[in-house]
């Protein structure tokens, strides 16, 4: 059976996709269980067995991951140790999908406790995250600035990072 790219999950044992890309893209990225990162051509499919890792494939080796406390001070700490890091973050308030310039701070609208969207956070200042943003032609040219200090929109909910 052959797996399409825009399946959000693969039942392969032994592998988990870490990186979804788009449906016409020729391949998806996939962590085997002993934390070796490979590219999962077009072709791969389930019937082919166990994943195993093919270093013709290789992209990296992962030595360390870790999630993130609930914490904008920890998240600044990793972003500035790490380098950028993934995030979710609730991006269902009307606001923030229309949001064009400026620090959004709608705090009313936009419920902490709940994540839905995935973004990359590159920076900060003392007022403002600096997020990159998946959606074309929205925001500052793709990027955000997130007010800081308030977990606005979950920022620091979930994020994570790896070490290659």
């Amino acid at each position: 059976m052959q797996l399409p790219a825009s399946e959000k999950v693969l039942n392969v044992p032994h592998c988990n996709v870490i990186l979804q890309r788009g449906k016409d893209d020729p391949g998806s990225t996939i962590r085997t269980d002993d934390n070796r990162i490979m590219f999962r051509p077009r072709d791969f499919n389930q019937r082919q067995g166990q994943c195993a890792f093919n270093k013709d494939y290789a992209i990296a080796n992962i030595s360390e991951w870790a999630i993130m406390p609930k914490n904008e001070d920890a998240l600044a700490y990793a972003l500035w140790k790490v380098g950028p890091l993934p995030i979710s973050l609730n991006a269902a308030p009307k606001s923030f999908q229309l949001y064009s310039n400026g620090i959004y701070d709608d705090e009313a609208a936009c419920d902490n406790s709940k994540v839905n969207h995935a973004m990359l956070l590159l920076g900060y200042t003392k007022d403002y995250w600096i997020l990159k943003n998946w959606w074309g032609g929205w925001g500052e040219d793709g990027y955000m600035r997130l007010a800081r200090g308030k977990n606005l929109c979950g920022v620091s909910n979930y994020a994570g990072y790896v070490v290659v």
